[in-house]
């Protein structure tokens, strides 16, 4: 692609700090579709990504709750951390490129896909945001997304742990969300997280897909080795889980009790 490589220009997007050059740069690269394989490989990767300078980069566990959906202050914080969720989306893929070398071009060529989604899904909130009358990065941001994703640099635990735990969770807290905005009258907002939904299925489907075909490589059990990954990620209250969405994701009636535990769906 152009002159240089596939790998370097995923590499610049990483480090890119001002968003919509970000989100523009990666919509090109998904645009071209032209890479081979062996260019895949670029410079090394940042440990974080680029964030603008006055944005507040913040451990999760000095992150405020966020106020309730039932004020416009609280739809606002939702949006804006939705938005910052779904911007880190666009970059672990981008690291499930450049950290994974190697592979087939299926495989890349589905990274770029849920690369060219999250784009959009971001665009989309912000764009909600601003029409609320909220500047992405008016609010603190962390880094738990990303930071995750590199602690699992193995390539099955980390198609494990992205996609088909902390991704599947969104999907498990979509419908909700969605009922509260709907029920605060934001039903245009709740419209977009719908569609956000219906995509992320498919990204989760994307990494079920991956993750079996690497676990036959090496001889596992995708079943034993995904419940083994998930015992890490249990949640300590009851949560609902979203099992119709997670079967069309591609989850077996065997994770998905695993998942449940002991907890309500």
């Amino acid at each position: 692609m152009m002159e240089e490589t596939i790998g370097e220009a995923l590499v610049e997007v990483l480090v890119e700090p001002d968003i919509h050059r970000k989100l523009k740069l990666a919509e090109e690269i998904c645009r071209s579709g032209n890479f081979r394989v062996k260019e895949i490989q670029g410079p090394p990767i940042p440990p974080q990504p680029g964030r603008p300078k006055d944005w507040r980069v913040l451990p999760t566990e000095e992150l405020q709750e966020r106020p309730s959906l039932t004020q416009a202050d609280g739809r606002r914080a939702l949006l804006h951390s939705v938005a910052h969720i779904e911007l880190s989306a666009v970059e672990l893929p981008i690291l499930a490129i450049l950290e994974f070398p190697g592979r087939e071009a299926e495989y890349y060529r589905d990274m770029l896909y849920i690369i060219a989604e999250e784009v959009r899904h971001t665009r989309w909130l912000i764009r909600r945001l601003e029409e609320l009358g909220e500047e992405m990065g008016s609010r603190s941001v962390h880094l738990g997304l990303w930071n995750t994703a590199r602690a699992y640099p193995d390539l099955c635990d980390r198609l494990a742990v992205v996609p088909r735990i902390l991704e599947a969770r969104g999907l498990d807290v979509s419908h909700k969300i969605r009922r509260q905005l709907v029920g605060a009258g934001d039903r245009e907002s709740a419209r977009i997280l719908e569609e956000i939904y219906l995509d992320e299925i498919k990204h989760v489907a994307l990494g079920t897909k991956w993750f079996r075909r690497v676990c036959r490589e090496r001889g596992l059990s995708p079943i034993s080795h995904f419940l083994s990954i998930s015992r890490k990620f249990q949640p300590s209250r009851p949560v609902a889980i979203d099992r119709e969405g997670r079967r069309r994701a591609g989850f077996s009636e065997a994770e998905l009790e695993f998942v449940k535990g002991k907890h309500q769906t």
